[in-house]
């Protein structure tokens, strides 16, 4: 910025009078180490908790570099030489205007109108600044705040660059510098009250770069992207909030990013990482490439992180762990590799975690047992190994575990029948064995039990019904539970989904089955099960699926009218018209 083209401030003279003065930006006052105290002393009276260090380390430099002088008046110095007198008058009269100032100030604050600086899109100035000094200006802030990014050196048109070959960021450079009107509309404004200062420019920069990272010109909604005129607090899925930085500004942060079913294409730039307010990202069901960027650890306000079904690679970042604001973070429905990063047990207030279907690793995370918070874990579809991790103090507060597809081996561990709120439990198609816990009818709110799909070696406990929740139960295909069906399971009278096919199942179907009113599906063929078919099992209401083929079965199956019920027996020793494979002659 030149002395020609220094922006002009009204002040106020001794006589009343607007006089318009320069405002020069010194460059000689600035001192890192009282950058550093303010930092510390900031830190120290926790001022501003929720400002991260960095950027208010980043925010002093941008303050001490360009901190405001006005040089004294000439016709105030005159004054000052006639006399004493005349100081006294200059007093009084600085007395009144300072007082009429503040009962200004109070009055707007009485009635509710911040004192923020107000942007107007189309304020009425003649330009100081030419789009090569926009772009300059723009590339130095950007550079406080991300010192290694390369740009063209001056730009006087967005000719300067080859938008095919550039680099996102110089492209989001370019945009701000030469297309947005907003952007010049802050550097042109006149009567600004106080600085700005570069957190709503970097802001702004940050998520044009992301939006073009993204590909928004494909999005399905894409209202208010890369609008050069209205604030990016306008645009779809973006949620500002007004908060007090580190200077006593009121300034809106970006605190929401939802932009879930959207077909975003294309990689999260890091930058994104630095918007320090940012509490809720849903990026769900997209097609979003690349990683987690590394710095995710600087959005310390994080609560939210939602990029379930994308196609997202790498590793889980070990930076996660440091979001101890974290609260659902969902992983899923993507390609990531490599284990769980222990650091995730730091996450002591989150509160649901998914990492299904991915190509992750390694042994149970034993780590995640210490969050007494989580309600929700879901590994299911992954190729963890080994065995359950086995501790008497682990997941107090769950309420649905998911282990489903994976290669764990071993027995169930003792401490999931101590989780007293547990009421789903899936850990089917993995290489379980052993017995089933009589202790399982302890779990008073279990709705959802799959174990099939395993070596398990046993009964089923005749316990297992005791607290009357279960509501769908799958005990499929591993090959040796045996023995007859308990009598308690009489007590699972909310049952809806039951699933006992392929095992060694012997004895009667019960005539307490003809009560689940409930009942859906019915799976019990290719067991040993003997005797005739309860009858009117089939003319249960809710009964849509019933499979009893492969079986020592006698009896019928016949109904009125066939209906939508789908049923198998064996044909030959049970009397069936409506079943599906038997052929009607």
């Amino acid at each position: 910025m030149t002395q020609t083209q220094q922006p002009m401030v009204n002040s106020r003279d001794v006589f009343g009078n607007e006089e318009p003065r320069p405002l020069i930006f010194s460059q000689n006052n600035f001192n890192e180490s009282q950058i550093e105290n303010n930092v510390v002393n900031t830190q120290r009276n926790n001022t501003f908790p929720n400002v991260s260090t960095q950027m208010y380390r980043l925010a002093e430099q941008a303050r001490y570099r360009m901190t405001p002088t006005i040089p004294i008046s000439p016709r105030i110095k005159n004054i000052a030489g006639c006399g004493v007198l005349a100081i006294v008058i200059l007093g009084i009269v600085l007395a009144i205007g300072m007082e009429k100032g503040d009962n200004a100030q109070l009055n707007r604050m009485s009635k509710g109108i911040s004192i923020a600086p107000t942007i107007s899109l189309r304020p009425s100035f003649s330009p100081t600044h030419n789009t090569s000094q926009r772009y300059e200006e723009a590339v130095k802030t950007i550079k406080i705040f991300f010192p290694k990014q390369i740009f063209v050196e001056s730009c006087e048109d967005n000719e300067c660059i080859e938008w095919e070959t550039s680099t996102i960021q110089q492209r989001a450079l370019n945009h701000l510098a030469f297309h947005d009107t907003l952007f010049s509309a802050w550097m042109e404004q006149q009567e600004l009250e106080q600085s700005l200062g570069p957190e709503m420019l970097i802001q702004r920069y940050i998520i044009i770069m992301t939006g073009i990272s993204l590909h928004s010109e494909d999005w399905v909604n894409n209202d208010g992207w890369l609008d050069v005129s209205t604030s990016e607090c306008d645009w779809k899925g973006i949620k500002c909030k007004n908060i007090q930085d580190n200077l006593d500004r009121s300034i809106s942060f970006i605190t929401h990013l939802h932009l879930k079913g959207n077909n975003l294409k294309g990689a999260i730039p890091s930058e994104l990482t630095m918007l320090p307010y940012m509490t809720e990202i849903n990026l769900w069901n997209n097609s979003i490439t690349g990683s987690i960027p590394n710095d995710i650890d600087q959005m310390q306000n994080l609560e939210m992180l939602y990029l379930q079904e994308n196609l997202m690679t790498g590793p889980i970042p070990t930076q996660l762990g440091s979001l101890t604001t974290m609260k659902f973070l969902y992983l899923g429905y993507n390609k990531f590799t490599g284990t769980i990063p222990d650091e995730l047990g730091n996450l002591e207030n989150l509160v649901r975690l998914s990492f299904v279907s991915n190509i992750l690793s390694g042994n149970f995370p034993s780590s995640l047992m210490d969050l007494r918070s989580l309600k929700i874990l879901d590994l299911g579809m992954n190729s963890f190994n080994g065995l359950i991790t086995n501790r008497p103090d682990g997941f107090k507060s769950l309420q649905q575990l998911f282990l489903d597809s994976n290669q764990f081996r071993g027995s169930i561990p003792s401490w999931l029948f101590r989780t007293e709120n547990l009421e789903i439990f899936k850990a089917n198609n993995n290489k379980l064995s052993g017995e089933i816990s009589t202790e399982i009818g302890t779990l008073a709110y279990l709705e959802t039990l799959y174990l099939n799909n395993n070596y398990f070696d046993s009964t089923i406990p005749n316990t297992i019904c005791d607290a009357g929740s279960l509501k769908s139960l799958d005990l499929s295909k591993n090959d040796y539970f045996r023995g007859s069906l308990p009598d308690n399971l009489r007590y699972c009278t909310n049952i809806r989904y039951l699933n006992l096919q392929f095992n060694d199942l012997m004895g009667i179907i019960p005539e307490f089955m003809n009560d689940f009113t409930s009942l859906k599906t019915l799976r019990l063929n290719d067991n040993y099960f003997s005797g005739s078919i309860p009858l009117g099992l089939v003319d249960v209401e809710s009964l849509m699926e019933l499979h009893l083929e492969h079986n020592e079965l006698t009896g019928s199956l016949n109904q009125t009218s066939c209906g939508e019920k789908e049923l198998t027996a064996d044909c030959n020793e049970v009397e069936c018209k409506c079943c599906s494979n038997c052929e009607v002659t």
